[in-house]
């Protein structure tokens, strides 16, 4: 995904999954990992116009 994707976001909850991920993705710029519960995250109220 990202690879295709001009950013992405991922949502986890496991904070060692969370460095493993950023690890593994060191070489890329458009990603970030959020460590947090997805069922306590604040979604951003993005709307299209």
């Amino acid at each position: 995904m990202i690879q295709k994707c001009n950013y992405v976001t991922a949502i986890e909850i496991d904070s060692k999954l969370c460095i493993q991920t950023k690890n593994k993705l060191a070489n890329y710029d458009n990603f970030q990992v959020i460590n947090k519960d997805i069922l306590q995250f604040k979604f951003p109220n993005n709307k299209a116009l």
